[in-house]
């Protein structure tokens, strides 16, 4: 993990030698229980921060509680790149390792060293079980580049310099996607509404989804549709996006006589997801392109096919506009709870249409707004890529020693570890020497 060749004056240790762990098990039910908790999404990934927290009596359990300086280290896949240092004391989640950095050790040198490519492949490759992680024992054999102490200050300090503004970079773009969604959001209900040309909608035609369009469902998928001999791609649930299509892969499925004519899909169907786990997900949908031919659909996938007086590209934008999701949010409740939508559900949602000629228009003036905003969105994405590879750089330019100067009067690593293992043999023989406590057994009285 370190084969790079290190400056003069670095060494080699193991995490084991420089850091311990640190963190006690501590219940929510215990008087002394840190008042805030901390779980997963609490730490920022790549940029080692705690963005938020929860309180501990809100929390069933119990959890490893940290001190301020404690390393949070999250060692579940895929946040293997999760790592911060604690302001303050916290109960952490099981899956957040908390540990700390010898007294002679920067504790955010570490850190840093986790978020690093080298160590996150290493945790990668010996995470473990059906959901992989990597445990302490790992963690303390691998092995972490070490300068002098004086050095390994001096590069927190330029690396964290330089991170901040690659931060501030990565908070603008950030910023920037939000705009450009409520952009999108904007372009898609002026379309609805008509307001993109300075329309009135309400004097349009007011009609249903079902006198427009014929409305069908799909194939469910059984063991005896698993392809054998008469094949035909099939389309699921994760192939349909809000607006588009994700048609990186694509499965097959079995079809009997006849079902090709009934179900294959035709450019311009609108395919709607009937349910999904989040509720601003129901009714996503994306307008087929025809780009597969006989392609058939998963049972979970509505098919709405638009008749003469609908445009296609039409009710593609007009559906995913946030005006009529509302109205598919209301629509797929339920008094059990669950959010679904059916083919009569779909068949009485309510479409307000223009003539035909004005909504070609409305499509042409959506399309060009809309490809100026992809543009957009396309630049921020190469941008935001760029911040990454930039991170990555100077987290890898910090530990091959490449910067900040090294100084030949600070002390060798060498020396520095061979004094870490020398304490740590010596409160290891001193713990040898304390006295066991034994336990006395009392005589049992002879009963009478």
């Amino acid at each position: 993990m370190t084969d790079i060749e290190l400056p003069k004056g670095w060494a080699v240790a193991t995490l084991g030698e420089v850091c311990a762990q640190s963190g006690r098990k501590s219940s929510r039910e215990e008087t002394d229980c840190p008042p805030r908790f901390l779980g997963l999404d609490d730490i920022a990934p790549d940029e080692g921060r705690i963005i938020s927290h929860h309180l501990s009596s809100e929390i069933s359990g119990s959890g490893s509680a940290a001190s301020s300086g404690d390393i949070l280290y999250c060692r579940l896949r895929p946040y293997l790149n999760k790592v911060a240092v604690a302001e303050g004391d916290y109960l952490c989640s099981g899956e957040l390792l908390v540990f700390c950095a010898n007294d002679d050790i920067t504790g955010s040198y570490v850190a840093h060293w986790l978020r690093s490519d080298a160590f996150v492949s290493f945790a990668i490759q010996n995470s473990k079980g059906d959901r992989p992680r990597v445990y302490w024992t790992e963690i303390a054999a691998s092995s972490i580049p070490l300068p002098p102490g004086n050095e390994q200050r001096r590069i927190v300090n330029e690396l964290e310099r330089r991170l901040s503004h690659v931060d501030a970079a990565v908070a603008g773009l950030r910023s920037a996607v939000l705009r450009l969604t409520a952009a999108r959001r904007s372009v898609l209900n002026a379309t609805a509404s008509g307001a993109l040309l300075g329309l009135d909608s309400s004097e349009w035609q007011k009609t249903t989804t079902g006198e427009v369009s014929e409305v069908r469902g799909g194939i469910q998928k059984q063991p005896k549709r698993m392809p054998v001999e008469n094949t035909r791609p099939f389309l699921r649930v994760a192939n349909v996006g809000r607006g588009r299509l994700d048609l990186s892969e694509v499965h097959e499925i079995e079809v009997f006589d006849g079902e090709v004519v009934t179900y294959a899909l035709k450019a311009g169907d609108l395919l709607v997801v009937e349910g999904n786990g989040s509720v601003d997900q129901i009714g996503r949908a994306a307008s087929w392109d025809g780009s597969i031919e006989e392609c058939v659909h998963q049972n979970h996938l509505i098919r709405v096919r638009p008749n003469d007086s609908l445009d296609p590209h039409f009710l593609a934008l007009v559906w995913n506009a946030p005006s009529s999701i509302e109205q598919l949010k209301a629509i797929a409740s339920s008094t059990s709870g669950l959010h679904t939508l059916s083919t009569g559900k779909i068949k009485n949602i309510t479409l307000r249409l223009p003539n035909l000629n004005v909504q070609k228009q409305l499509v042409l003036e959506a399309e060009r707004r809309l490809s100026l905003l992809d543009a957009a969105e396309r630049a921020v994405t190469v941008s935001l890529t760029k911040a990454g590879q930039l991170r990555r750089s100077l987290l890898k330019d910090a530990f091959s020693g490449k910067l900040v100067p090294q100084d030949p009067n600070d002390e060798p690593a060498d020396v520095l570890l061979a004094r870490i293992r020398t304490q740590r043999e010596a409160d290891r023989m001193e713990t040898k020497k304390k006295p066991r406590k034994t336990n006395v057994r009392k005589k049992k009285e002879p009963s009478l």
